[in-house]
Parts: structure tokens; C-alpha cells; sequence
């Protein structure tokens, strides 16, 4: 915060952004966010080999066919909640939907979630990306509930470890517990909860593409039915939501050396403490 910064964007950025000893992502993200967010020890602060080490983990998550058991899972849990809507005097998209997401997220995972447990973790889910950024009030109350579910998220890793909390192979929280960095040794609990926190704050996150996809919709009306009947123009839809309704746009890095992108100047770092924002190609 209260630092100078440039944004940069396009195909040239991107890859500037990846090349050899050009970057770090130490440094860059403000504290108040890093804390709230990614925090220290996970995979966004790492660099080079332990960066790409700890990636490949992560994407060993995303296949096709967990992918598609998520989305499965989100609808499962959409359809059992409708009776309960339907019975209801008013109902917030946003709210109910990101109760949705917990359950499917954390049920994708591995991690048996309580039916009185549900509001307390999408809480503290969504007390951290609400307080992300900000100095006040509410990233004090986003850093309090950040403590509580790092505590939760910390006794499932040991209870994987230990046996005690059985997870079948392949899921995110059996995958993260046993996880080994590159030289070999098991991720501390603390880093390794951080990484669980990683997986499951995201996701309840996407509740806010949800509450934005049925606004565009109450405001598109001629779309509803290409959105039902035509999977390719669902696709554009929810790329035009996710490019035209933006959350979180940007993630940061810090130069390593003088560079330059088109017609601006970025002096390295610690020097200067010129930040740079890294945005995908478009």
C-alpha cells in the first residue's frame, strides 16, 4: 500500500513475467492481503524451482475428472438446498451460495464437514477475502476468523498424518498433507494448512461469479435461453461475467533487475519498491 506501482498487461507482460531471475513474488503483496489471502509460506511466494515444485502439486488437482466431481458436487448441494429456499421468505443469492460451495469444496477434499459446522467455515472462508486490502475493522475481523480456521485446517493435516482421519488418495487434503517439497521433506503443518486454506477459500470465492452471472442474467433476459440450451454460448457468457465483473484482476510481483514494457520504466528492487501487477494474456 502507499506504493508506487505499474500495471502491466498483454501477451509481452505475461511472459516477461515468467522469464528467469526477472521477478519475485516476495515483497509484493501488500501485508494486510498476503495474511488474508495466500500468507506466508505458500506456493505464490516461492520463486524458481520451489515455485514450479509446489504449482505442479496444486495442478495435479485440477483434472478433468476432478474438475468435473466438483461441479457435480456444487450441484448436488444446490438441488438439496432448494427445499429449504423454497420455504424461505427472502433468500440472498450470495450467502446461500457460498454455504454451497463450502460444503461441495471441502467434501471434494476430503474433509468431513459437520451440518453445524457449514456457517462457521464459510464464515471464516468469506471473512478473508472480504477483508483482504483493507486496514480497518473488517481485515481485523478477517485476520481473527483467518486464526480460527488456521487452527481447524491445521488439526486435519495432522489428523491425516496420523491416521486418524482417513482420506482417500487423490483428494486436496490428503494430497497437501503428504506433499514433499523439493529436497524431499514433508511441508511443516503450517505451511501445509495454509495450502489446504489455498483450496478451500477460492472456491467459496467463486460465489461471488455465481451472484454476478444471475445479475447479468436478471439484466440480460434475452440470454436465458442460449444459456440453457447452447454449452458454447454458456462458455462466452461466463468468460464475458468473469472479464466484464471483476473481483480479484491482478496478483503482484517485484522486479529483480531494470526493466522495461513498452514505454515503461520498472528500476529493480529493493531500490525503488516499484510493484508490478501480473495479469494473463488476454
Amino acid at each position: 500500500m502507499l506504493r508506487k506501482a505499474v500495471i502491466a498487461y498483454g501477451e509481452e507482460a505475461a511472459r516477461l513475467l515468467y522469464e528467469p531471475d526477472r521477478m519475485t513474488r516476495r515483497r509484493a503483496l501488500p501485508v494486510t492481503t498476503l495474511t488474508l489471502l495466500q500468507d506466508f509460506g505458500s506456493v505464490e511466494l516461492l520463486d524458481e524451482r520451489p515455485h514450479r515444485h509446489r504449482k505442479a502439486m496444486f495442478m495435479s488437482l485440477m483434472t478433468p475428472a476432478a474438475l468435473t466431481e466438483l461441479g457435480d458436487l456444487v450441484e448436488r448441494e444446490w438441488q438439496a438446498r432448494i427445499p429449504e429456499w423454497e420455504q424461505a421468505q427472502d433468500v440472498v443469492l450470495f450467502d446461500a451460495v457460498r454455504e454451497v460451495l463450502c460444503r461441495a469444496v471441502c467434501a471434494w477434499s476430503g474433509i468431513p464437514l459437520a451440518d453445524d459446522e457449514v456457517a462457521t467455515r464459510t464464515r471464516q472462508f468469506a471473512a478473508m477475502v472480504e477483508g483482504a486490502g483493507s486496514a480497518g475493522p473488517r481485515n481485523l475481523r478477517g485476520q481473527f476468523l483467518r486464526h480460527r480456521a488456521e487452527r481447524w485446517a491445521g488439526q486435519v493435516i495432522e489428523r491425516i498424518r496420523s491416521g486418524d482421519l482417513p482420506v482417500k488418495e487423490g483428494r486436496a487434503a490428503r494430497v497437501i498433507a503428504a506433499h514433499r517439497d523439493e529436497d524431499g521433506r514433508l511441508l511443516g503443518v503450517e505451511v501445509a494448512r495454509v495450502e489446504l486454506i489455498n483450496v478451500l477459500r477460492p472456491t467459496v470465492a467463486v460465489a461471488r461469479y455465481v451472484a454476478f452471472a444471475a445479475l447479468a442474467l436478471h439484466q440480460h433476459p434475452d440470454c436465458r435461453a442460449r444459456v440453457r440450451e447452447d454449452d458454447e454460448y454458456l462458455r462466452w457468457f461466463v468468460q464475458e461475467v468473469r472479464r466484464y465483473l471483476l473481483t480479484t484482476a491482478m496478483s503482484y510481483d517485484v522486479p529483480l533487475q531494470d526493466l522495461s514494457v513498452d514505454l515503461s520504466r520498472m528500476p529493480a528492487a529493493p531500490a525503488s519498491g516499484v510493484r508490478i501487477s501480473r495479469v494473463r494474456p488476454a
